[in-house]
Protein backbone atom coordinates (compact mmCIF):
# COMPACT_ATOMS: atom_id res chain seq x y z
CA UNK A 1 0.00 0.00 0.00
CA UNK A 2 1.46 3.32 -1.38
CA UNK A 3 1.39 6.66 0.76
CA UNK A 4 -1.64 8.13 -1.28
CA UNK A 5 -3.42 4.65 -0.62
CA UNK A 6 -2.84 5.02 3.21
CA UNK A 7 -3.83 8.07 3.39
CA UNK A 8 -7.52 7.49 2.10
CA UNK A 9 -7.80 4.87 4.16
CA UNK A 10 -7.45 6.72 7.17
CA UNK A 11 -10.51 7.34 9.38
CA UNK A 12 -11.15 11.25 9.82
CA UNK A 13 -10.25 12.21 13.34
CA UNK A 14 -13.00 13.72 15.73
CA UNK A 15 -13.25 17.12 15.95
CA UNK A 16 -12.70 18.42 18.95
CA UNK A 17 -15.03 20.45 20.88
CA UNK A 18 -14.03 23.24 23.57
CA UNK A 19 -16.35 23.15 26.89
CA UNK A 20 -14.67 26.71 28.18
CA UNK A 21 -18.34 28.15 28.38
CA UNK A 22 -20.31 25.13 29.79
CA UNK A 23 -18.13 24.62 32.66
CA UNK A 24 -19.39 28.03 33.90
CA UNK A 25 -15.71 29.06 34.62
CA UNK A 26 -15.32 32.03 31.39
CA UNK A 27 -16.51 35.17 32.16
CA UNK A 28 -17.16 37.85 29.82
CA UNK A 29 -16.13 41.78 31.11
CA UNK A 30 -17.26 44.83 30.05
CA UNK A 31 -15.84 48.86 30.48
CA UNK A 32 -11.94 47.52 30.99
CA UNK A 33 -9.96 50.28 30.23
CA UNK A 34 -8.12 51.06 26.67
CA UNK A 35 -4.89 50.52 28.31
CA UNK A 36 -5.15 47.63 30.17
CA UNK A 37 -2.64 44.73 29.43
CA UNK A 38 -3.42 41.08 30.11
CA UNK A 39 -1.17 41.15 33.11
CA UNK A 40 -3.06 44.09 34.33
CA UNK A 41 -6.40 42.00 33.84
CA UNK A 42 -4.73 39.12 35.68
CA UNK A 43 -3.31 41.23 38.67
CA UNK A 44 -7.30 42.48 39.26
CA UNK A 45 -8.99 39.36 39.07
CA UNK A 46 -6.65 36.99 41.04
CA UNK A 47 -8.45 37.99 43.59
CA UNK A 48 -11.59 35.70 43.15
CA UNK A 49 -9.30 32.61 42.78
CA UNK A 50 -6.65 31.18 40.31
CA UNK A 51 -6.95 31.69 36.63
CA UNK A 52 -5.86 30.05 33.54
CA UNK A 53 -5.50 32.94 30.96
CA UNK A 54 -7.40 37.15 31.27
CA UNK A 55 -7.07 38.08 27.72
CA UNK A 56 -8.15 41.79 26.52
CA UNK A 57 -10.03 41.14 23.49
CA UNK A 58 -8.36 43.06 20.72
CA UNK A 59 -9.16 44.42 17.08
CA UNK A 60 -7.79 42.52 14.62
CA UNK A 61 -6.87 45.15 12.27
CA UNK A 62 -5.88 47.84 14.43
CA UNK A 63 -4.99 45.41 17.32
CA UNK A 64 -6.01 48.13 19.61
CA UNK A 65 -8.07 46.97 22.99
CA UNK A 66 -11.61 46.67 22.42
CA UNK A 67 -12.35 47.48 25.87
CA UNK A 68 -13.30 43.55 26.16
CA UNK A 69 -11.67 41.01 28.11
CA UNK A 70 -12.34 36.78 29.11
CA UNK A 71 -11.20 35.52 32.30
CA UNK A 72 -11.33 31.39 32.79
CA UNK A 73 -11.15 30.89 36.28
CA UNK A 74 -10.55 27.59 37.73
CA UNK A 75 -12.85 27.00 39.68
CA UNK A 76 -16.53 28.12 38.57
CA UNK A 77 -16.78 29.31 42.12
CA UNK A 78 -14.36 31.52 41.44
CA UNK A 79 -16.42 33.01 38.49
CA UNK A 80 -19.19 33.29 40.16
CA UNK A 81 -17.61 35.68 42.59
CA UNK A 82 -16.28 37.76 40.29
CA UNK A 83 -19.88 37.90 38.44
CA UNK A 84 -21.19 39.09 41.94
CA UNK A 85 -18.56 41.48 42.56
CA UNK A 86 -20.62 44.47 41.80
CA UNK A 87 -19.61 48.16 41.32
CA UNK A 88 -16.61 47.18 43.90
CA UNK A 89 -14.71 45.52 41.19
CA UNK A 90 -12.83 48.24 39.58
CA UNK A 91 -9.71 48.45 37.45
CA UNK A 92 -7.74 51.91 36.65
CA UNK A 93 -10.67 53.56 37.80
CA UNK A 94 -13.13 51.71 35.49
CA UNK A 95 -16.49 49.77 37.09
CA UNK A 96 -16.06 46.24 35.39
CA UNK A 97 -19.14 44.67 33.98
CA UNK A 98 -18.93 41.09 34.37
CA UNK A 99 -21.06 38.27 32.53
CA UNK A 100 -21.38 34.58 31.93
CA UNK A 101 -19.75 33.91 28.93
CA UNK A 102 -21.79 32.66 26.25
CA UNK A 103 -21.60 29.58 23.65
CA UNK A 104 -21.83 29.79 20.19
CA UNK A 105 -25.32 29.03 19.67
CA UNK A 106 -26.18 31.93 22.10
CA UNK A 107 -23.80 34.44 20.13
CA UNK A 108 -25.46 33.22 17.28
CA UNK A 109 -29.16 33.91 18.21
CA UNK A 110 -27.80 36.95 19.74
CA UNK A 111 -26.54 38.50 16.61
CA UNK A 112 -29.17 37.58 14.44
CA UNK A 113 -32.01 38.91 16.82
CA UNK A 114 -29.57 42.46 16.42
CA UNK A 115 -29.50 41.82 12.36
CA UNK A 116 -34.07 42.14 13.08
CA UNK A 117 -33.60 45.22 15.37
CA UNK A 118 -31.45 46.63 12.62
CA UNK A 119 -33.77 45.91 9.50
CA UNK A 120 -37.20 47.07 11.88
CA UNK A 121 -35.27 50.25 12.82
CA UNK A 122 -33.53 52.60 9.88
CA UNK A 123 -30.17 53.59 11.46
CA UNK A 124 -30.10 57.55 10.59
CA UNK A 125 -26.83 57.72 12.89
CA UNK A 126 -24.37 57.03 9.72
CA UNK A 127 -21.88 55.29 11.94
CA UNK A 128 -20.48 53.26 8.48
CA UNK A 129 -18.60 56.73 8.04
CA UNK A 130 -16.73 56.31 11.49
CA UNK A 131 -14.21 53.90 9.91
CA UNK A 132 -13.67 56.55 6.92
CA UNK A 133 -9.31 57.66 7.79
CA UNK A 134 -8.81 54.98 9.91
CA UNK A 135 -4.97 54.41 9.59
CA UNK A 136 -4.37 50.19 10.75
CA UNK A 137 -1.28 49.69 12.84
CA UNK A 138 0.86 47.81 10.19
CA UNK A 139 -0.69 48.64 7.34
CA UNK A 140 1.14 50.54 4.70
CA UNK A 141 -0.74 53.59 5.65
CA UNK A 142 0.71 53.31 8.75
CA UNK A 143 4.31 53.70 7.21
CA UNK A 144 6.17 56.70 8.23
CA UNK A 145 3.66 57.82 10.81
CA UNK A 146 5.30 58.52 14.01
CA UNK A 147 4.34 56.58 17.41
CA UNK A 148 3.12 59.75 19.00
CA UNK A 149 0.75 60.37 15.92
CA UNK A 150 -0.71 57.16 16.14
CA UNK A 151 -1.11 57.23 19.50
CA UNK A 152 -3.22 60.61 19.41
CA UNK A 153 -5.30 58.52 16.50
CA UNK A 154 -5.77 55.57 18.73
CA UNK A 155 -6.94 58.39 22.14
CA UNK A 156 -9.42 60.15 19.43
CA UNK A 157 -10.78 56.54 18.10
CA UNK A 158 -11.35 55.89 21.81
CA UNK A 159 -13.37 58.92 22.83
CA UNK A 160 -14.85 58.69 19.57
CA UNK A 161 -16.36 55.11 20.84
CA UNK A 162 -17.45 56.41 23.70
CA UNK A 163 -19.05 59.24 22.54
CA UNK A 164 -21.53 57.37 19.87
CA UNK A 165 -22.25 54.61 22.91
CA UNK A 166 -24.96 57.61 23.32
CA UNK A 167 -27.68 56.83 20.69
CA UNK A 168 -28.88 60.37 20.40
CA UNK A 169 -25.43 61.27 18.66
CA UNK A 170 -24.78 60.40 15.34
CA UNK A 171 -22.22 61.54 12.37
CA UNK A 172 -22.60 63.78 10.24
CA UNK A 173 -22.20 63.43 6.47
CA UNK A 174 -21.56 67.36 5.94
CA UNK A 175 -19.43 68.26 8.70
CA UNK A 176 -15.64 67.85 9.54
CA UNK A 177 -13.85 68.09 12.94
CA UNK A 178 -10.19 68.68 12.24
CA UNK A 179 -7.40 67.75 14.50
CA UNK A 180 -3.71 68.60 14.69
CA UNK A 181 -4.22 72.25 12.97
CA UNK A 182 -0.81 73.90 13.00
CA UNK A 183 -0.79 76.69 16.19
CA UNK A 184 -0.06 79.19 13.68
CA UNK A 185 -3.05 78.87 11.46
CA UNK A 186 -5.87 80.94 10.38
CA UNK A 187 -9.36 80.42 9.15
CA UNK A 188 -8.01 81.40 5.61
CA UNK A 189 -5.47 79.04 5.81
CA UNK A 190 -8.02 76.43 7.32
CA UNK A 191 -10.47 76.90 4.09
CA UNK A 192 -7.63 76.94 1.28
CA UNK A 193 -6.53 73.29 2.50
CA UNK A 194 -10.13 72.96 2.25
CA UNK A 195 -10.64 73.44 -0.98
CA UNK A 196 -8.41 71.69 -2.98
CA UNK A 197 -10.39 68.55 -1.99
CA UNK A 198 -13.76 70.03 -2.52
CA UNK A 199 -15.07 67.88 -5.76
CA UNK A 200 -16.24 71.46 -7.28
CA UNK A 201 -12.31 72.39 -6.72
CA UNK A 202 -11.14 69.78 -8.37
CA UNK A 203 -13.06 69.83 -11.12
CA UNK A 204 -12.58 73.23 -11.98
CA UNK A 205 -8.82 72.45 -11.61
CA UNK A 206 -9.19 69.62 -14.45
CA UNK A 207 -11.20 72.30 -16.47
CA UNK A 208 -7.92 74.44 -16.86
Amino acid sequence: MDQKEKIKTEEPRPRIVSNDVSEGKTIFIKNVPYSASNEDLQECMKQFGPMYYALVCKDKFTEHSKGTAFVKFCLKEDAEKALNAGTELTLMGNVLDCHRALNRTEIQSRQEQKVRDKNDVKDSRNLYLTKEGVIIAGSKGAEGVSGFDMNKRLQLEQYKTQILKNLNMFVSRERLVIHNIPINWDDKKLRTLCLKFSPKEQKSRKQE
